[in-house]
């Protein structure tokens, strides 16, 4: 009889921890990439940043905001010139970021990350950069 309700409690056990990787693996997620784009006339000064979001899920991911987060300093709103709204199974967008107009809304802060926060609120964080 014990033997019976432990193999029962390890069955119970097994079929949670299931259930819980099944429902992470619902959580949306992005993938992000940043491309610098150079100026040609300037050696080494950037012009835009083209942030791409590739949506890997089977559901629709929706963008509320794309902000900038400095080191040491809180996420700022980031000019766009081309956004990101929704972002359909399987598929990529892009927005563009135009450097000289960030840098001037920036400030002091030159590294940090780019984080898109979707429509459930979950956070999608770029690498590091220095604009």
């Amino acid at each position: 009889m014990v033997v019976t309700w432990i193999i029962s409690l390890i069955a119970l056990l097994v079929a949670m921890y299931s259930l819980y990787l099944q429902r992470k693996d619902k959580k949306p997620r992005l993938r992000i990439t940043l491309d610098m784009n150079f100026n040609s006339g300037v050696l080494g000064e950037v012009t835009d940043i083209t942030i791409q979001a590739g949506n890997p899920t089977d559901k629709q991911i929706n963008i509320d905001s794309v902000k900038f987060a400095a080191e040491g300093y809180g996420p700022i709103d980031v000019p766009l010139s081309q956004t990101i709204e929704g972002i359909p199974p399987h598929e990529k967008r892009s927005a563009i970021v135009v450097v000289p107009q960030f840098r001037t809304t920036l400030g002091v802060a030159n590294a940090g990350y780019f984080v898109l926060t979707d429509a459930l609120g979950y956070r999608h964080i770029s690498r590091s950069i220095k604009v």
